[in-house]
Formats: C-alpha cells, sequence, structure tokens
C-alpha cells in the first residue's frame, strides 16, 4: 500500500534567500515577495507551483479582534494620539538618539518602547525627561497587541520583526540596518512604500512630518502599503492550501493509499 506525503516548502526571507532553500521537490514552493518568486523560478522551480504568499506570522496578529482604540485603552494609552511603537535591543544602538529627536520634535505623538531586555537601553528610557507620552518596558510578552495598537514602529530590520511589522500593517523606520540580510528586507520595505531607512536624525523628522501631515493621509497610506507586503493571512492561506493538496492527493490515490 502506497503512502503519499504532500510536501510544502515555505521559505521565510523577504528578499536575499540562498539557493540552498530551493528544491525541485515540494507540491508548493511558498515565498514571502514577488522579488523571491523569482528567484525560486530562475533557480529551476516550475513556476505554477512557486506562490507568493507571505510569511507566516504568530497567529495573534491576525485572530485578536480588538479594534486599536480599545487595545490602547488596555494599556491606558490616548486613543486619537498618533503612536510610535519602539522595539530595541542591545544591537540597534542609536535608538535612543532618534526617540530623543522625536521627544523634542513637537509633534503630536506618544511613544511605547520596548527595550528587548536590553537592561542599558531600559535605564537610558527611564532617565530621560520626556515632553510627550510615553510608556516604557523593558521585556514585553505582549508586542502584538502593541503592534496592533499602534501607527508605525522604529525598529533594526531583522527577519522577523520586519514581517511582524508589516503583517501587522507598520510603516517601518529603519535605524541601523547591517549589511546583507536587513539590507534587502529595508529594500523591500522602502520599495513598496512600507517605511523609510533612516540614516540621520534628519531623516526621522522629515518622514514624520510627511505621515503626519494632511491629517496623516500619508500615515494611512503607508499603513495599506505595509499590510500589503506583510500578507497578515499567509498562514492561514498555507494551511489551507496544503488542506487542498491532501484533497486532491487522496483523490488521485483512490482507496489504495494512506496520507500521513
Amino acid at each position: 500500500m502506497e503512502t503519499l506525503f504532500p510536501f510544502i516548502n515555505v521559505v521565510t526571507d523577504l528578499y536575499s534567500v540562498h539557493s540552498i532553500w530551493f528544491s525541485f521537490s515540494p507540491d508548493r514552493t511558498c515565498v514571502a515577495t514577488d522579488k523571491v518568486r523569482m528567484d525560486a523560478i530562475q533557480f529551476g522551480c516550475p513556476p505554477a507551483k512557486v506562490i507568493c504568499t507571505g510569511i507566516p506570522v504568530r497567529p495573534e496578529l491576525t485572530e485578536i479582534q480588538t479594534d486599536r482604540k480599545k487595545l490602547r485603552s488596555i494599556y491606558d494609552l490616548d486613543p486619537d494620539l498618533p503612536l510610535m511603537l519602539a522595539v530595541g535591543s542591545k544591537r540597534v544602538t542609536s535608538m535612543v538618539d532618534y526617540l530623543n529627536v522625536a521627544n523634542h520634535s513637537g509633534f503630536p505623538l506618544q511613544i511605547v518602547m520596548a527595550a528587548g531586555g536590553d537592561d542599558g537601553l531600559y535605564r537610558q528610557m527611564k532617565e530621560i525627561e520626556w515632553h510627550i507620552p510615553v510608556k516604557i518596558y523593558n521585556y514585553c510578552n505582549t508586542l502584538s497587541e502593541l503592534m496592533l495598537a499602534s501607527d508605525m514602529i522604529l525598529t533594526k530590520a531583522g527577519g522577523l520583526i520586519t514581517s511582524e511589522s508589516l503583517a501587522a500593517g507598520l510603516p517601518m523606520l529603519l535605524c541601523d540596518v547591517l549589511p546583507g540580510q536587513e539590507e534587502g528586507n529595508a529594500k523591500i520595505v522602502e520599495d513598496g512604500g512600507a517605511g523609510k531607512v533612516l540614516h540621520t536624525q534628519l531623516d526621522l523628522l522629515e518622514t514624520l512630518c510627511h505621515m503626519l501631515m494632511d491629517n496623516g493621509s500619508k500615515l494611512r497610506s503607508m499603513q495599506q502599503k505595509a499590510a500589503l507586503i506583510g500578507k497578515p493571512n499567509a498562514a492561514k492561506d498555507i494551511s489551507k492550501m496544503a488542506e487542498d493538496l491532501i484533497v486532491q492527493a487522496e483523490k488521485a490515490a483512490g482507496d489504495n493509499t494512506i496520507l500521513l
């Protein structure tokens, strides 16, 4: 009795993908972006089997049904004031400088800062004299809720945080972008109109000004573009694809095959 295993390969990089992640064997190859899809096809994967699904992210980012204002009320945040989420780490060395600029910008803004368990960054943030509303966490295990409560995010261009931010529809203000993989992630964000790489503090001021002017029309446009790139339903779409492949294989195999 023959046993069939439908095989799906999910590639979880946005831009720079090594050919080792591609194979001729899968029934479907799921990729994050059109650029990676073309890489897979150039490698030799059949075009009909390479699907641009996006990258699966934490279920909370798509399953939390509470709207933005209600989420903000949970954290005692202003329901109407634009909210910047800042996610730091030991690797993001310029975070405090950029947040100091936002603090003195005069823009209508509030900030939630998650230091990522970096005790030094947390202490620096607590010592700042804040002129705008701010909440500071050292390590935060409710990041998904804070993402969905926010309007934009200031962070690095790592693969995971980029994928989750885009899936949450957050325009990205990217600092300390590392050469290599992170440059590719940043390019996807900028080319898609979903964020800006910050090279100087003036870049942050200019970008915030453009995002907040005209009652936030640019910000809303960038949020829509972020969600379009992020494909928040990727996990569900890939799961449905797997179910469909199983059904197809069962029909093709008849009663003499067991699917595991």
